[in-house]
């Protein structure tokens, strides 16, 4: 049972790093290859700061890996994977809201 006890954990700690927008957009972004944080700027609208932040939270997740190229650091998804878990999500969030307007109609 402990086993099982830490991989329910680690599913969590997983999750953890999936939720928030800042981060889901990220891994849209990276969903087509690797992108360096000079590009990933622009893209998100957002300080440097701000995505470096959730950019390290996505790598101690081992949900992207970074490598530099001279002075840029590349990132890239680990397991594309991740981005079938998020349209999972999205699609029960799209019958749930179908269903919620059933519903009230």
């Amino acid at each position: 049972m402990e086993n099982e006890d830490k991989i329910f954990e680690l599913e969590a700690e997983y999750f953890k790093a999936l939720s928030h927008p800042t981060r889901i957009k990220i891994l849209y972004l990276l969903k087509d290859g690797e992108s360096c944080l000079c590009d990933l700027i622009p893209e998100m609208g957002k300080d440097e700061s701000h995505i470096a932040r959730h950019l390290a939270v996505l790598k101690r997740a081992n949900i992207i890996s970074v490598h530099r190229r001279g002075i840029s650091a590349y990132y890239k998804l680990n397991d594309e994977r991740v981005i079938h878990i998020i349209e999972k999500a999205k699609e029960i969030i799209s019958k749930q809201i179908d269903e919620l307007k059933d519903i009230l109609k």
